[in-house]
């Protein structure tokens, strides 16, 4: 839907900070800007662009990541330990999603993907500016309350916990209601609908306890709650609250739907998490499980063993084949693999051509058997472009004394012996 007033008035009163190293694009983006705000304040790095933002307390921060001196995420932490309210854009590029993992808790507002467009921009400072006039809005006279809560896209109520007294139209669009008696007709409050998950806030299971009164005695700050809307669809919201102005246990509530934004942040981990090319565990994601099942291991005196293997002269393919080839062979490598392994075990890429199998619950002679196994159905698949390629293993089990380093020793050392006694074979240490 076309908006109504321009971003130059939806920001009239506000100032931006903006902080980008490069001189070429921070003086660009600057010309920009001042075409919709005149309150704008520049820096080269995060360090200048806390002291602006100390000296001048702007409203809307625009941040890169990377910078000298002091980053931008090093920098937007400090700005929210000043005022968790400052609303801040980060501007990054594709290779920073692992980087973005850092900016999920800090309570990032928008995110741009450079190079940044005009129009990308203004949607992102719309949406910002949305953000600040409801928070301007709601010290306005009650009489005005409900045309302002009927502007928002969040759901917005004012209740006790129980009782809804004032309630916006994206309440009764997300449930399908056609008004608020056939709400309170079935429902007594809105917590009978938060679905009771791991992570999340739900009802409470004394049904005489107010769940908005939760939340305040266990300090919960920005609960996430998880309900379906007339679809039956699940989104999920954040949930933010305040007293309403003269009136004792009265709050004004507002459910912020972030479910775009926690699917970004799966999507983000599950990118840091993933190699590139084969789509299997990457080293990164290896190291969190092996560290957490040798803590259980050793914990619970349980076995874990641990194989590791690499395709013989892979140099070779690549040389001879070229590089296209020699990625064939990996992921065709890996899907091989991962069909033959159980549900339990943890399959990843450790580097180039090695890989690692995490085996929980599995002694050296099981472990062995399946490096076997899995040496024997290598020799006899038909790779693409190459026909026969050969893998190397090493095998071992964690021991009661072992570290996460002397294990990883261990196996690598077993792998080393199996290439050193003629390579296409498997050893154990």
């Amino acid at each position: 839907m076309k908006r109504s007033v321009g971003l130059k008035e939806l920001l009239s009163g506000y100032s931006i900070l903006y902080v980008e190293d490069e001189e070429i694009v921070r003086e660009t983006l600057k010309d920009i800007l001042l075409r919709k705000i005149d309150n704008i304040y520049t820096a080269e790095n995060g360090k200048i662009g806390l002291e602006l933002y100390k000296e001048k307390n702007p409203d809307i921060v625009i941040t890169d990541i990377r910078m000298p001196i002091m980053d931008g995420i090093t920098m937007s932490k400090e700005i929210k330990k000043l005022n968790p309210d400052t609303q801040i854009i980060i501007t990054t590029a594709h290779n920073e999603l692992d980087i973005l993992l850092d900016t999920i808790d800090i309570g990032i507002t928008q995110y741009l993907i450079k190079p940044i467009r005009s129009k990308q921009l203004i949607s992102s400072l719309e949406k910002v500016a949305d953000i600040l006039n409801l928070k301007k809005n709601i010290d306005r006279k009650n009489k005005f309350i409900q045309n302002i809560l009927n502007f928002q896209d969040n759901i917005i109520l004012v209740t006790n916990g129980n009782k809804i007294n004032t309630y916006n139209k994206a309440f009764l669009d997300f449930f399908g209601f056609q008004n608020i008696d056939e709400f309170t007709e079935n429902y007594k409050s809105i917590c009978e609908f938060f679905i009771e998950e791991e992570s999340f806030f739900s009802k409470p299971k004394n049904e005489n306890e107010n769940w908005i009164n939760i939340i305040i005695r266990d300090k919960i700050r920005e609960p996430k709650v998880k309900m379906k809307n007339r679809y039956s669809k699940e989104r999920i919201f954040i949930i933010k609250f305040a007293n309403f102005p003269e009136i004792e246990n009265e709050y004004i509530i507002s459910f912020t739907d972030v479910t775009d934004l926690e699917n970004q942040r799966l999507t983000f981990k599950t990118l840091a998490y993933r190699d590139p090319l084969t789509k299997i565990n990457n080293r990164l994601k290896l190291d969190i499980v092996l560290e957490k099942e040798i803590d259980i291991a050793q914990k619970k005196a349980i076995s874990l063993s641990l194989i590791m293997f690499d395709i013989d002269h892979f140099k070779d393919v690549n040389d001879t084949y070229g590089h296209d080839i020699g990625d064939s062979v990996l992921i065709e490598l890996t899907n091989l693999i991962g069909d033959k392994l159980r549900d339990t075990d943890m399959f990843a890429r450790w580097g180039g051509e090695e890989f690692m199998i995490v085996l929980p619950n599995s002694n050296s002679k099981l472990a062995t058997e399946i490096a076997e196994r899995l040496k024997d159905s290598i020799q006899i698949f038909n790779f693409t472009g190459v026909n026969r390629i050969t893998c190397s293993f090493g095998v071992s089990e964690l021991k009661a004394d072992d570290s996460y380093r002397t294990f990883l020793k261990r196996v690598d050392d077993a792998l080393y012996r199996a290439k050193s006694n003629g390579r296409n074979r498997v050893e154990e240490l």
